[in-house]
């Protein structure tokens, strides 16, 4: 599975041989994502990357799943550069890893000689999002654009939904992992479709995610009388706090940097309207990268709950909550938004929240091993512009490793347990 690790080992070699170990995978037709590390074979002619410490390249030291999570996406136009996800989640990412004799320092030399088939060895592995077993069903009825994934084996499963930031359409690899470890996930759209809204600065109406919670709730294999729990990213991560705030029958909510007031864009349900928060869209710069916390206005610590899009998610105190901030977030102003939160929840005296941060960590925190992402192109109306996500690569990786487990242990013990106790 793409959230495990693998065991990476080079056989037959000379005592103390300097080799080049060279990954890559290929995105699209266009981009690729690359990484290479340079290791010295020990006594016996081995490199083990469990044991042994790179001496140079995408990353150092003792770092077994460093050629992942160290890779950078190339193409030879800008333009052709494409984020790191899996759109089609029903087949695996296939990883090419080659061995090169010697100090090679450059990607531009290994790129040209694995074309030119000059490795001295080769070989491939893949990496699943979906077990063995897990079904997928898209779902467009009552108006939901979704993928539902179930888990192997007889029901009936904790219900999650999950949602993404602003990226159009519905993204499936998180829903499929989670369906992978147990859990019955409906991968939400709620932008990009064409029966949906098409910019992140449109209102959005709290009504549609009701129905997405209902569908959750009275789904033949969802255990709904548990409640359904909520994870989101970004704008997700905003819109799962407000289904908290106002929703009925959500169990938990894990939130990835996200604030609890509405923006780009506001919300809407019933007769209630949560205005957007001021960003200014209109100076973003399409020529740059822009930090988007640079364009928001924030109010003085503490001021949060006066802003008439605020959600007051820490009323609920029959909800359990995990909070997830990468403080050095450039996309989302976490670290304000990390403070905010803490400072409501222990007003309210709540008596189920955590709150995780990480001090370098930045924007796009993804299940573990994936490539760090330092921008991303943000489409949509008022956007259509590359956005800097901000932290740094070592410290924003390790920080997906713990969050990712920390998220699943947490989501188990919300939602597992009541289904566990009567079996």
């Amino acid at each position: 599975m793409s959230d495990e690790k693998v065991h990476i080992t080079v056989k037959g070699l000379k005592p103390h041989q300097i080799m080049t170990l060279y990954a890559h995978i290929d995105m699209s037709r266009k981009c690729i994502y690359e990484s290479f590390a340079q290791y010295i074979s020990s006594a016996d002619g081995t490199i083990d990357l469990n044991r042994d410490f790179s001496v140079c390249g995408s990353y150092t030291g003792k770092e077994p799943m460093g050629l992942l999570w160290s890779m950078k996406p190339y193409a030879v136009k800008k333009r052709d550069t494409v984020r790191f996800l899996k759109s089609d989640v029903t087949s695996p990412l296939e990883y090419k890893l080659s061995l090169f004799d010697g100090n090679i320092s450059n990607l531009n030399d290994l790129r040209k000689r694995y074309k030119d088939n000059t490795a001295s060895s080769t070989t491939a592995f893949n990496r699943h999002f979906m077990a063995l077993g897990v079904k997928r069903y898209e779902i467009r009825e009552n108006g939901l654009v979704a993928t539902l994934f179930v888990p192997a084996g007889e029901g009936p499963f904790p219900g999650l939904i999950n949602m993404f930031g602003g990226y159009p359409g519905v993204l499936e690899f998180k829903s499929a992992l989670h369906a992978s470890h147990g859990f019955a996930s409906l991968a939400l759209a709620y932008v990009g479709d064409k029966h949906l809204p098409q910019s992140l600065s449109q209102d959005l109406n709290l009504e549609y995610f009701e129905k997405a919670v209902q569908f959750m709730k009275n789904h033949d294999v969802v255990n709904g009388g548990n409640g359904i729990g909520l994870v989101g990213i970004c704008k997700g991560a905003q819109l799962c706090t407000a289904m908290a705030a106002f929703l009925k029958d959500i169990k938990c909510v894990v939130s990835i940097n996200g604030m609890a007031v509405s923006g780009p864009g506001g919300i809407v349900y019933r007769d209630l309207h949560l205005p957007s928060t001021k960003i200014y869209l209109e100076n973003l710069d399409p020529t740059k990268d822009n930090s988007l916390v640079d364009f928001c206005v924030l109010p003085l610590p503490g001021g949060s709950k006066y802003l008439p899009g605020f959600f007051p998610f820490h009323k609920k105190r029959d909800i359990s909550y995990m909070f997830i901030f990468g403080e050095d977030d450039l996309t989302s102003p976490s670290a304000f938004a990390a403070d905010e939160t803490e400072r409501y929840l222990k007003e309210e005296n709540h008596p189920d929240y955590t709150i995780l941060r990480y001090k370098k960590a930045g924007h796009l925190l993804e299940p573990p091993h994936a490539p760090f992402c330092k921008k991303y192109f943000q489409p949509g109306k008022g956007f259509n512009v590359y956005l800097n996500c901000g932290g740094e690569m070592f410290e924003h990786c390790k920080a997906q490793e713990d969050c990712w487990h920390k998220q699943l242990n947490f989501l188990k013990e919300k939602l597992m347990t009541n289904i566990n106790s009567k079996l």
